[in-house]
């Protein structure tokens, strides 16, 4: 995997957020988190239906207090935690009882050059969050697995396989002050809120100190404009989703290819994503192919091209010439039954002489034990 700009100051943290695209951790302690309850509730007397953002208020005020209480907070802890970066800005994230409140499988917007650094949010549990009342659900190591430009008009690269990604989701509850720090690229969704009380979250966006922001538009002429803009960008675009940015500079306009993330290539990344992780976890693969090493694990077998005709009839005359017989009358038997020891090493040796050059351009990791003929006789 390409190396990115790192996210955090511990290696281990690193380490798991570059494979799997997310780390939880503690981050409030309680009293910071009723602070916070208290914050909101005093100050947005409504909460709307579903899921429903601060950043969409158009109380600006209001905005920047609920923002402030926030960071005042928040941002005392992440120095210690993060490795230098940019904020992009903070919002409370509600989701009331009912429905309505289902998010579908996607990924955030792109808004850095992702082939050297991650955007990311830290989504922080203001109460303790379950599958019941709508915690977020996640496809480890997801946000390696496509390179398509994510933007509000460019469509959902991920429209057209959704029911399998659903097969996919892992869900991660988390106690209250725990947080989930993701890639805004890794593929996410949260469940309806069938509790009875409002599910509340913070969510806080950031990007590397070294990166720099941008956001995709599609233009009428269908191309799409590549817009350097500041950091404090998303906390007016919000409100207005849709429109080509007032601020920024066009840096590229891009005609971009179709932009559907296939079923074959998620299932080829998602093969490569297990590879890696039985690497990380310290497990030797048994195959080279990180393709071929997914399918074993998950069908427990794997059929290769290895022998060519003439090893094949090579192989063939040597039994031949054995001459073995299914003494037992089984009608099933292997040529271990009707040798002796310095036979079946003979044997044992010409089996491997012709198969383990041939295996070992598909298996790594690997001793041979054993090798014998099996048979299985007319009738």
């Amino acid at each position: 995997m390409a190396k990115r700009s790192p996210i955090f100051q511990d290696k281990n943290l690193q380490n798991q957020f570059e494979l799997n695209g997310y780390a939880i951790l503690p981050l409030l302690n309680l009293n910071e988190v009723l602070t916070l309850n208290h914050v909101y509730n005093e100050n947005v007397k409504e909460t709307p239906e579903g899921f429903y953002s601060t950043s969409f208020l158009k109380d600006e005020p209001l905005k920047l207090l609920l923002e402030s209480e926030v960071n005042q907070i928040v941002n005392p802890k992440l120095t210690a935690i993060f490795a230098p970066f940019k904020s992009l800005g903070n919002c409370f994230l509600s989701k009331a009882p009912g429905l309505s409140g289902e998010m579908p499988i996607h990924q955030d917007w792109t808004v850095v050059d992702e082939s050297k650094y991650d955007s990311v949010t830290i989504w922080i549990a203001l109460q303790d969050v379950t599958k019941e009342n709508g915690t977020l659900e996640v496809i480890p190591g997801s946000h390696r697995f496509s390179d398509k430009i994510r933007s509000p008009l460019l469509g959902n690269p991920l429209s057209e396989i959704e029911a399998e990604l659903r097969k996919d989701l892992q869900i991660l509850p988390l106690k209250a002050g725990e947080a989930i720090v993701f890639s805004q690229a890794l593929m996410h969704a949260s469940s309806p809120n069938l509790s009875n009380k409002t599910r509340l979250a913070v969510t806080y966006g950031f990007i590397p100190e070294a990166a720099q922001l941008f956001f995709y538009y599609k233009n009428k002429e269908g191309k799409t404009e590549k817009h350097e803009v500041p950091t404090s960008f998303f906390k007016e675009y919000n409100t207005q989703i849709g429109e080509k940015p007032k601020t920024g500079n066009i840096v590229e306009v891009l005609e971009l290819p179709e932009n559907k993330l296939s079923l074959q290539a998620y299932k080829t990344k998602k093969a490569i994503y297990s590879f890696n992780k039985n690497r990380h976890l310290g497990m030797k693969p048994l195959f080279k192919n990180p393709e071929h090493q997914s399918f074993f694990e998950n069908e427990g077998y794997l059929v290769l091209p290895l022998l060519n005709e003439d090893e094949v009839a090579d192989l063939k005359s040597y039994y031949e010439s054995l001459h073995l017989k299914d003494e037992k009358g089984f009608g099933f038997h292997v040529s271990m039954d009707g040798l002796n020891e310095s036979q079946c090493r003979k044997v044992r040796e010409k089996l491997w002489s012709v198969i383990l050059p041939k295996m070992d351009q598909f298996v790594e990791n690997y001793k041979p034990f054993v090798a014998s003929y099996v048979i299985k006789e007319v009738n």
